[in-house]
């Protein structure tokens, strides 16, 4: 095989490498008409350089002429991969242009026979000068020759219709202009060797790969482009949905903490009858001991100084407790991090006994649990919550009182806070509504309706649920939180 023949052949190699990937590219992304027809028009530069490398190798008319036949066969695949092609890419049809085209192709394949019309079967003998390699062709009609020239017209039209139509801003566009003069000029060339008016190699099979090969890639790069756009778009999208789940999140918290700033008001009274009556004694017991010591005569009471001053102590203990839970109640969030639940809830209890009538009891049974992941200052919400609806399922008239009980289980990797009532239980067709925000069935001034839906808020904010369990007996409410770490690391990092 010659050179030239060999050459030809590699033309057609890359042709179908082209038409695989495109057509890969088309099965991976059916939307992807372009693909599909640009692997068309590759598969039909892969035919035509395929019979173009035998026809080099002809050695009569008779197989010049049906090697041509090949040829024209393989253009016209060629002819409707490229038209669809340019149809698909740019998004404006060809028209009347893409049926000369096709169709001229085509015509030519049965008028090839004719030898009036196509091909005359009269050796004629082509030399490649750059190969220094002759072979024998079959002379052509000038009326073929004529219809050649009306394909060529159609291709020159083609490529001006890139020129219209392709957007200036098109990335490849320089490219693509100078890759479609290159085709256009390898058609000519084509056309002036078949009319014997030059000795050269045809180069539709050059041509054809240059518009295979740079559409492939300017595909790819659109491909690429459009990947880039995507994800910078989904990133502005994160970073908005970021900010506005931080705006609901800061919304959330403010919420929290007005629901909290209401609960330490609704507490008000009692926190202030707590702080009143250890008052009370403390400036008693000041004034009896500005007595003993101004009276010189009281020397039998000076040995009451030990009493009075730990009673003292013990007065100014519990309004420093009162005041320290008040600050935990009202203070802001702090950073997440390891939370002593016991902690939390005997913070939380002064503050909500002060909401118990007489006759209730509030009792704690506080085992030793993990840690749990959160913020002190909203669990404590929680608790103080739960308790204080506890209290409030109780009525006041009740003879006998009532009782209610919190309590912490170490349930392995969770914890469970349980508070329960003996009230008189959540009647069944408001129980699906009680976690609902700004619904509350207390009287107007003791609820915000926003106490458990916020509990449940800052539970399932840590990876908790909250859920309720009520009867015509009571109610418990319970809470389950997952431990920060496992106990035996826990322990160490207490110790």
């Amino acid at each position: 095989m010659s050179a030239v023949a060999v050459l030809t052949l590699l033309c057609g190699v890359v042709a179908l490498c082209a038409a695989a990937f495109n057509l890969l590219f088309y099965l991976l992304r059916p939307r992807e008409d372009a693909h599909l027809w640009l692997a068309v028009a590759a598969v039909g530069a892969a035919v035509t350089a395929l019979f173009t490398a035998l026809l080099y190798d002809s050695q009569s008319a008779w197989d010049a002429a049906v090697l041509r036949q090949g040829i024209l066969a393989g253009s016209t695949v060629l002819a409707l991969g490229a038209a669809r092609f340019t149809e698909t890419f740019l998004g404006a049809p060809l028209g009347w242009v893409r049926t000369a085209l096709v169709a001229g192709v085509a015509a030519m394949i049965p008028v090839s026979w004719l030898p009036s019309l196509g091909f005359t079967l009269e050796p004629v003998v082509r030399n490649v000068a750059p190969f220094a390699h002759a072979y024998i062709d079959t002379a052509i009609a000038p009326a073929h020759a004529a219809m050649g020239v009306v394909v060529f017209g159609a291709v020159a039209l083609t490529y001006r219709h890139y020129k219209i139509h392709l957007a200036p801003d098109e990335p490849g566009r320089p490219l693509l202009l100078v890759m479609g003069f290159v085709w256009a000029a390898c058609a000519a060339s084509d056309v002036a060797v078949g009319a014997s008016l030059l000795d050269a190699p045809f180069l539709q099979a050059v041509g054809c790969d240059a518009f295979a090969v740079s559409f492939t890639a300017l595909l790819v790069r659109r491909l690429v482009a459009s990947r880039l756009r995507v994800e910078e778009g989904a990133g502005r999208l994160s970073g908005l949905a970021e900010a506005r789940l931080e705006e609901i999140h800061q919304r959330e918290l403010q919420l929290v903490h007005g629901d909290r700033m209401a609960t330490v008001g609704t507490l008000a009274a009692g926190v202030a009858h707590e702080i009143n009556n250890p008052l009370a004694f403390v400036s008693a017991n000041l004034n009896q001991l500005e007595e003993i010591a101004r009276d010189p005569e009281a020397e039998k009471e000076r040995g009451l100084f030990d009493e009075i001053l730990d009673e003292t102590r013990e007065g100014l203990t519990r309004i420093a407790a009162t005041a320290e839970g008040l600050t935990a109640m009202s203070q802001r969030e702090s950073d997440s991090g390891c939370v002593r639940l016991e902690r939390v809830v005997e913070a939380a209890l002064p503050l909500a006994r002060h909401q118990a009538h007489e006759g209730i009891s509030v009792v704690a049974e506080l085992a030793d649990v993990p840690a749990v992941r959160g913020d002190a200052p909203l669990l404590g919400q929680v608790v103080l919550n739960l308790l204080v609806n506890a209290i409030h399922a109780i009525p006041a008239e009740r003879p006998g009182g009532g009782l209610v009980t919190v309590r912490l289980y170490d349930r392995g990797d969770q914890v469970e806070l349980e508070v329960a009532d003996d009230g008189c239980g959540i009647p069944d067709d408001l129980r699906d509504r009680i976690f609902d925000p700004f619904f509350t069935t207390k009287e107007e001034g003791r609820g915000t309706g926003l106490g458990l839906a916020m509990s449940r808020q800052v539970v399932e904010r840590y990876g908790g649920r909250i859920e309720a369990q009520s009867s015509s007996s009571g109610t418990r409410m319970l809470v389950t939180l997952p431990a920060a770490r496992p106990r035996s690391r826990l322990g160490a990092d207490l110790g």
